[in-house]
Formats: structure tokens, C-alpha cells, sequence
């Protein structure tokens, strides 16, 4: 049986989508949404689609609260400068990102800002995030790249069920 994988979108920046165009793409099957708080339109609390927020950096724990009270479904991890996308992952991002998933009981997703590999996906878990969101940093701009980065990331996420 196949499992179906959620579906998600940025609505954009300049120019962000509309409400109606955020509702027409959720009859076409698109699962959640995905922005940053600073960019987020107000009446966009009126969407039923779930909300994966973001606060960007720098990042505090009442930005965190925000995200909250908002009514985010789970939390976007972007919390690094971008001068450090593209970075391996030091055992003080550990510590930052068990910081944030402390202080909110929403679901954490790490974006890969940085240069994550699968084998650090065990101390991510530890830290409490709760999934990742690969992207072009870790899979490469090849769909063999894709292939490849996306395979040995499943297979270090399944090892963690064992």
C-alpha cells in the first residue's frame, strides 16, 4: 500500500497569495501551508488548511509564543543566519534547536538550513524535532541527487523506528 505524503506550499512573499487563491489550491489537494510569521497575512487565521510557521532568525522564545498564539499547527526550525546555510551542523545547533523544541509543544520541522546529513538525524530526534523538510542544500539540484539524499534520509528516519 502506498502511503500518501502530505503536500505543502509557501504561499510567496511580494507578491503573497490571496485567501481565495489559498482556498482554491486546498480544493486542488494541497495539504498545508508553509510561511513566516513576519510575512503571514492576518486573514489568513480564516484558512482551515494547517499552518506550518516559521520565525526566521534571529528567533526568541516570545516570537516562539506568537507562532502560537496564532494558531500554527507546527513550528518551521528556520533558525539560523543565512550566513550559515549550507554549513555542517556543530554540537551547539543540538543545544539550539532543544532550546526551541522546549518551549513549545507544537511540532518541530528542521527546514535543512544546513548541510544535515543522515546520520545526524538520530541527535536531531533527541533534540525534539519532529521531522525534516529536505531541501536543495541536502539533496543537490539533480533528481539523482534527489533520489539519493531522499533514500538515505528515509532509511536513517526508519532506522530510528527500530
Amino acid at each position: 500500500a502506498q502511503t500518501k505524503l502530505p503536500v505543502g506550499i509557501l504561499p510567496g512573499e511580494k507578491p503573497y497569495a490571496t485567501l481565495a487563491e489559498m482556498r482554491q489550491l486546498k480544493e486542488l489537494g494541497v495539504d498545508f501551508m508553509d510561511s513566516f510569521l513576519q510575512v503571514l497575512p492576518e486573514d489568513f487565521k480564516q484558512l482551515e488548511m494547517p499552518k506550518v510557521i516559521a520565525p526566521g532568525h534571529p528567533w526568541t522564545p516570545a516570537l516562539i509564543k506568537q507562532i502560537e498564539e496564532w494558531g500554527a499547527d507546527a513550528i518551521e526550525a528556520t533558525i539560523f543566519p543565512h550566513s550559515l546555510y549550507r554549513t555542517p551542523l556543530v554540537p551547539g545547533d543540538f543545544d539550539l534547536y532543544r532550546s526551541l523544541t522546549r518551549i513549545t509543544k507544537l511540532p518541530v520541522a528542521d527546514p535543512t538550513q544546513k548541510a544535515i546529513r543522515p546520520e545526524e538525524v538520530a541527535g536531531l530526534k533527541e533534540a525534539g524535532v519532529n521531522g525534516l523538510v529536505i531541501g536543495a542544500v541536502v539533496t543537490g539540484n539533480t533528481a539523482d541527487t534527489l533520489r539519493q539524499a531522499t533514500a538515505k534520509f528515509r532509511q536513517a528516519i526508519d532506522r530510528l523506528k527500530e
